[in-house]
């Protein structure tokens, strides 16, 4: 699996090669440094994945993030959860979310 850390405008920070992983949700930590070893700048960056099968064919991956809910909001009109991620994230559904630890 290939993972690819993308700055505004999509160029690419940084590249990892994550070699060979089990099917289901797989954990991954960028240390916030680009591909030369510098800490790039507190920024809102984004994740691009590519798996390939056994036979190289390039199969569906999906980018998760972690982030700390601040609140919780009541119900909205439709009788849902907002859940506050911060400046970062925002607000999202309950059902957004995909783990919990």
């Amino acid at each position: 699996m290939q993972a690819t850390i993308l700055g505004q405008g999509g160029q690419v920070i940084r590249r990892y090669d994550l070699g060979s992983v089990e099917e289901g949700v797989q954990s991954f930590q960028w240390d916030g440094k680009n591909d030369q070893g510098d800490v790039v700048a507190s920024n809102r960056y984004t994740v691009q994945l590519e798996a390939t099968d056994a036979e190289g064919e390039v199969i569906e991956s999906t980018a998760l993030n972690y982030a700390i809910v601040n609140s919780v909001t009541p119900n909205d009109v439709n009788g849902g959860v907002r859940l506050d991620l911060g400046a970062i994230y925002g607000q999202i559904s309950l059902n957004d979310v995909k783990q919990i630890l």
